[in-house]
């Protein structure tokens, strides 16, 4: 009799005991699999960055290189068809030499332009190759010409009209309007954009590599430096005939040092063997 009491007790014991386990079980479980509450994201600070010096600019050479500084002079003197306009430098937004301040680049597309009506069939060809490398800028300079007297020059330049008309960016007509090179310079602030003959023709920068002199007729392009990096999103029609290494397709996107550039691309490629391969 005491034998089955003590069996009845341990039973009882046990039955009590195993609801109690499962609960523990059960709560550490639920403890274990709690997930993990998401960091806080601060908001991004969308406030504009001010310029790093109301003086300096970044300015795209001719040459391709890009000088970055500090101007020495306090302003410039754009002069207009209604007079002089003085412009302090940290008000410029940006300018653009005109061929009038690239006496060199001016006369050899002037002197392009004419060989174009060549009796030399290489020289044609030549200057026509050479004229389509200096890209759509040029375009002004050539529609001067749609109906010249020289049945040669004048198909020669429609040719290249028409190609540039390709290159233009249909989605950007504002841009391509600005990238027409026009005689005079051109001068951009926040209030408005200027037209005339920029002074002084020559200046000293306060650059990473010294004080350097710069010549108006050195720069293609200039434009303020300084601010919040710009997020720039683009569509680029690529055709058959942009190949590497022979003809490049402009996306007309600067970029410098330290962008990020992410490039999503669909479409279809033909490849076609050449010779045996």
């Amino acid at each position: 009799m005491d034998i089955r009491r003590s069996i009845l007790a341990m039973v009882c014991s046990f039955i009590l005991t195993v609801p109690a386990l499962s609960l523990v079980m059960l709560e550490a479980r639920a403890d274990e699999e709690a997930p993990t509450p998401p960091p806080k994201l601060e908001p991004a600070d969308d406030t504009p960055k001010p310029p790093k010096k109301p003086g300096q600019l970044r300015l795209y050479l001719l040459d391709g290189a890009v000088l970055t500084g500090e101007l020495a002079i306090k302003e410039f003197v754009v002069k207009t068809e209604f007079g002089d306009l003085k412009v302090p430098v940290s008000e410029v937004l940006g300018f653009t030499p005109g061929l009038d301040s690239h006496p060199k680049l001016n006369a050899r597309l002037n002197e392009l332009i004419q060989q174009l009506g060549s009796a030399d069939f290489a020289e044609r060809e030549a200057a026509q190759k050479e004229l389509q490398g200096m890209g759509v800028s040029i375009r002004g300079e050539l529609e001067k010409f749609v109906k010249d007297e020289d049945a040669e020059r004048r198909t020669r330049v429609q040719a290249l009209l028409d190609e540039m008309a390709e290159l233009v960016d249909q989605d950007d007509p504002e841009a391509a309007v600005g990238d027409k090179l026009i005689k005079e310079d051109t001068m951009i602030t926040p209030q408005f954009t200027m037209v005339g003959r920029i002074q002084p023709e020559s200046f000293s920068v306060n650059s990473a590599y010294g004080v350097l002199t710069v010549k108006l007729s050195d720069i293609r392009d200039a434009r303020r430096d300084g601010g919040a990096a710009e997020d720039i999103r683009k569509t680029v029609d690529v055709q058959g005939q942009n190949l590497a290494m022979t003809n490049w397709k402009d996306s007309k996107v600067r970029l410098e040092r330290g962008d990020t550039v992410s490039i999503t691309a669909d479409g279809m490629i033909t490849l076609s063997p050449w010779g045996s391969r």
